[in-house]
């Protein structure tokens, strides 16, 4: 990836300060697709955002402080490349938005996070991470993967371990409700090699009476010829409202200046009955350079009769499906990361 950096020397007004080092780095992706499909009803065809990765451009800083001690700071906003509008709503930087100081003691962010129980679905699904033809991208609901007013520490590596903990504040200044909206986040991680493992908690209040509580396990092994990886989650709440359970199974395979990315997961609705859905994904993708891809790939979802999963990409809008309804889609994109 090519990135633009400015480096600046900054010199302290007094007499003899020490001269610190800072940069900002530019980058970002743009990614594209156009897909055909039907959604139980007709057929859609339509181009959007962020097939294989969500569009982006975002700013990195750091600045040494001395002492093995560095600031940093992170601003990235979502792009739809397909109308120019902003992604997440609209939001400024509604990717991610913080700052925090890093060192041998670990890093310490405060602002807009994803937040670590994310992450385990987005390192343990194969081809770019959450995207087109992952099936944990089609079932996991958005609010899980940021928290804003959020303050995170992760330890150093410790022997192939890391640590995160994460706590977001709903700032909720109604009676009786000044904990809704709080998020509490855990997850440890291991690699050693060609093995990797994470296992993430997340808890987060929904009402005073009710927290929404997810519990995500991931692991991917690279065999060279292929690589395999396994997400499974577990999402249950107080109030019994909300519980299912999830699994992601992808491989990527090395193949003709590209990869080849498998991918079958099911979800499993332990509330309502007849609610359960299965995907089945095939995706290519060919690098024409270290920065540039273009993919394509056959994706299906099979619902219940209660269940309304549909195909997404990982920065467009689903193709909606009627309940029942059995979506599947081709799609072929570009991705280029600067």
């Amino acid at each position: 990836m090519k990135k633009i950096v400015i480096t600046l020397a900054v010199l302290g007004a007094a007499a003899g300060a020490a001269q610190a080092q800072s940069s900002v780095t530019i980058y970002g992706a743009l990614d594209a697709y156009l897909e055909s499909g039907r959604n139980g009803q007709a057929t859609v065809t339509r181009v959007q955002n962020g097939g294989a990765t969500p569009s982006r451009i975002g700013f990195r800083g750091v600045e040494d402080l001395g002492g093995g001690v560095k600031a940093i700071f992170s601003l990235e906003t979502g792009i739809n490349v397909d109308d120019g509008t902003a992604a997440q709503g609209g939001l400024l930087f509604g990717r991610q938005a913080f700052v925090g100081l890093t060192g041998n003691f670990g890093t310490v962010t405060v602002g807009r996070q994803y937040t670590p129980f994310f992450m385990t679905n987005l390192l343990y699904t194969l081809g770019g991470g959450m995207g087109w033809g992952n099936a944990a991208n089609y079932f996991l609901e958005p609010p899980s993967a940021r928290a804003n007013n959020a303050l995170q520490y992760a330890t150093p590596n410790i022997k192939g371990f890391v640590f995160k903990a994460m706590y977001a504040l709903g700032e909720n200044s109604a009676p009786g409700a000044g904990k809704v909206g709080n998020v509490r986040v855990v997850s440890g991680q291991y690699d050693s090699g060609k093995l990797s493992v994470n296992m993430s908690h997340m808890n987060r209040t929904t009402t005073d009476t009710n927290a929404d509580k997810w519990t995500a396990l991931g692991a991917s092994y690279d065999f060279t010829v292929v690589k395999t990886a396994l997400v499974y989650q577990v999402r249950r709440d107080d109030a019994n409202i909300t519980r299912n359970d999830y699994f992601d199974l992808s491989a990527t395979i090395p193949m003709g200046g590209g990869a080849l990315l498998l991918d079958i997961g099911g979800l499993q609705n332990k509330v309502t009955n007849d609610a359960d859905a299965r995907t089945a994904s095939i995706r290519y993708d060919y690098f024409l350079s270290k920065r540039t891809t273009v993919y394509g790939g056959i994706s299906t979802v099979r619902n219940e009769a209660k269940a309304r999963y549909g195909v997404t990409g990982a920065g467009g809008a689903p193709m909606v499906a009627l309940a029942g309804a059995d979506p599947r889609a081709v799609a072929i994109g570009v991705r280029h990361f600067f």
